[in-house]
């Protein structure tokens, strides 16, 4: 469909049919089901296609097949794809496992925008990690698959995204927000925060992970830095690596792209942060 002819708030039209492969629904349909909602490059990325016109076509295949729902919210917005409950019903059939029901429509602005962040930051951890899984168990969930995991007993603190790895009988991992200053740094302390430090006092694990450490990614070291005063506030400080969205895109999701945040809430304004690369050994165990 032209770019003119979009309206917003608007589904686009299922126009191009074709036949399904494998890869569409082990690809494309199941990185659907895990993040929620994506943009065409998140699919592409996370859903190992080739390129952006493979993307595309594939995608229409499985648009015209009834299993994603595509959304333009204006003229230049990216398409955003959901996937439908024809296609939960596909997977369920192929053997792939859902753990959460997907979206009943397009999320609105913000939530969107949230949702968007945590799945370029869970593809990023997935493909950094993906040689873990030929050692021991690697086992990622965004916070729709908590909540719904944790619907009927509840849960003290459900992160945007939990990353478990578990290698010769020990389990470690982190803990991660995905921080897009739509809140006081003050709010980020008392709320997430404050429930971290809580788990960490009473000793306890994070969703069954022995040695954890948490992670909050935002938009820049301004940021970041106040993210860290606050924290150092509450105590909790110590408990927290932190990072930003540029940082990440230079040096990698594993790289040296991470600083403890009580060392950064002490550093003088205008020093050069400490990053260090992100290894598995929890600041909580």
């Amino acid at each position: 469909m032209k770019e003119a002819r979009r309206r917003r708030g608007r589904e686009t039209p299922a126009r191009v049919h074709g036949e399904l492969q494998p890869r569409d629904v082990r690809g494309a349909l199941a990185t659907l089901a895990r993040l929620r909602a994506a943009t065409l490059l998140q699919l592409q990325v996370a859903g190992g296609f080739p390129d952006r016109t493979t993307t595309a076509r594939r995608t229409s295949v499985l648009q015209s097949h009834g299993l994603v729902r595509v959304t333009v919210a204006h003229q230049n917005a990216p398409n955003i794809y959901t996937l439908t409950t024809k296609g939960l019903t596909l997977l369920e059939r192929e053997g792939i496992d859902v753990v959460a029901p997907p979206l009943p429509r397009a999320p609105e602005a913000r939530a969107l925008a949230h949702i968007l962040g945590i799945g370029d930051v869970r593809i990023a951890f997935e493909q950094a990690l993906s040689g873990v899984r030929a050692e021991g168990t690697l086992t990622i969930y965004s916070d729709h698959e908590l909540r719904y995991l944790a619907r009927e007993d509840g849960a003290p603190y459900i992160p945007d995204l939990l990353i478990a790895i578990e290698e010769r009988g020990a389990s470690f991992g982190w803990n991660v927000e995905v921080d897009l200053a739509e809140e006081s740094c003050a709010f980020f302390a008392r709320t997430k925060g404050e429930a971290i430090a809580k788990i960490a006092a009473e000793g306890a694990s994070m969703w069954g992970i022995s040695t954890w450490s948490a992670l909050v990614l935002t938009t820049s070291e301004v940021r970041l830095r106040n993210l860290a005063i606050a924290l150092q506030a509450t105590a909790g400080a110590r408990l927290w690596f932190g990072t930003t969205d540029e940082r990440v895109r230079d040096q990698g999701i594993l790289g040296p792209s991470w600083v403890p945040m009580d060392m950064l809430a002490r550093l003088p304004r205008g020093g050069d942060i400490p990053w260090r690369e992100l290894v598995a050994t929890g600041a909580h165990q």
